[in-house]
């Protein structure tokens, strides 16, 4: 899944509420990973392509609706709350209601 940068990255001044759609067991959709609850994880640099795109990253919604809205189109099983912790560098994608962050923590079970 790619993330099309339309702003310069932001540093989270506090906590992030986001969401994200999982599969069972709370896997990833898109990689081979599983979140556990309250985890901080790993740091993943957020890098941008010639063509304004990043591969590689956390990717987010900034609403439970797009997160449902991505759901119904993509698939998956659970639409689960996330936060972006304070200090985190992150990209904010308004037309498509998206973040791509270094790190992120599953809030939910």
């Amino acid at each position: 899944m790619c993330f099309i940068v339309t702003s310069k990255s932001k540093k989270a001044k506090t906590d992030i509420v986001c969401w994200k759609v999982l599969n069972r067991g709370n896997e990833a959709c898109y990689a081979d990973f599983f979140y556990e609850k309250g985890k901080i994880n790993p740091i993943i640099r957020l890098k941008k392509d010639m063509d304004n795109e990043i591969f590689e990253g956390y990717h987010s919604y900034q609403s439970k609706e797009r997160a449902y809205f991505a759901f119904e189109y993509w698939g998956g099983t659970f639409v689960k709350k996330f936060i972006i912790p304070a200090g985190i560098r992150y990209y904010q994608n308004d037309w498509f209601g998206e973040y791509v962050s270094e790190t992120i923590i599953l809030a939910q079970r």
